[in-house]
């Protein structure tokens, strides 16, 4: 992980904690196995990224611009299963439809979501 904010500002900080104390997420970046991306993206960094951790599919979705998208994987392509994924920021839960995995997001976000059952 790498946290460059200003820790002198109180919402930075808060988000520091937000990220820094959530043990899903740190259990998945202490494995040291890295996400490879799905797709090229030209002269811009892709859009989602997969792993196989534990023995459990993961999809890191990325949303960089400042308006909603939907953001979609093609389960087959990106090698991931076709199921029900969880945010492990959230906790919310999306089912892959027509064989894609999709993401809603409203502005630049991210999600890590991991998969939970077919």
């Amino acid at each position: 992980m790498l946290l460059s904010d200003d820790f002198s500002n109180e919402l930075s900080r808060e988000r520091a904690e937000k990220f820094t104390a959530n043990r899903e997420i740190n259990r998945i970046a202490s494995s040291g196995i890295p996400f490879r991306p799905v797709e090229s993206a030209g002269g811009s960094s892709g859009h989602v990224f997969t792993a196989v951790i534990d023995d459990r599919p993961y999809a890191a979705m990325f949303n960089w611009n400042e308006t909603s998208a939907d953001i979609a994987a093609v389960c087959e392509r990106a090698q991931i299963p076709e199921g029900t994924y969880r945010d492990l920021w959230t906790g919310r839960t999306v089912s892959t439809e027509q064989g894609s995995l999709i993401w809603r997001f409203e502005d630049t976000d991210a999600a890590l979501l991991e998969f939970i059952h077919e």
